[in-house]
């Protein structure tokens, strides 16, 4: 029989860390950045919940300066145009000399973290590893 108890204990149902702080200042301020990346991990923060908003952040990230490069400089055009709120785009789009700048780093840390992703999903890297890993990857972007 499963009671409140065990799922408590088994199950964390509710994290205590502001992922999108990472997001905030992956270009602009790595030191916050591999802060946060320990607050998050100290929280116990599913290491699938973070990569996935990673892969969402870097995904549009990318996909808004191709939009800007191709003079498209509206953050509701680009949103609409991508599929998402403008909000983070406008957001973004105050840092997008940074993004421009570390474009090609960015794509690497993306391929860095589906092959970090696939390890672990294959046995090959302990998932335990995760951030210490992340934190690797974001020191050299």
């Amino acid at each position: 029989k499963i009671d409140k108890k065990t799922i408590d204990m088994d199950i964390y149902s509710e994290t205590d860390a502001n992922n999108f702080a990472v997001l905030d200042t992956l270009v602009t301020d790595k030191t916050q950045t591999l802060a946060t990346i320990d607050l998050v991990s100290e929280n116990m923060v599913d290491w699938n919940e973070f990569l996935g908003m990673l892969y969402w952040w870097l995904k549009h990230m990318l996909q808004t300066v191709d939009l800007f490069d191709q003079w498209e400089k509206d953050s509701k055009q680009i949103a609409s145009k991508i599929g998402i709120h403008f909000f983070p785009i406008m957001k973004n789009l105050k840092y997008i000399d940074q993004i421009r700048a570390k474009k090609q780093r960015l794509i690497w840390m993306y391929d860095q973290l589906i092959e970090l992703d696939m390890g672990i999903k294959s046995g090959n890297f302990p998932a335990e590893g995760f951030y210490a890993e992340v934190k690797r990857i974001v020191v050299q972007l």
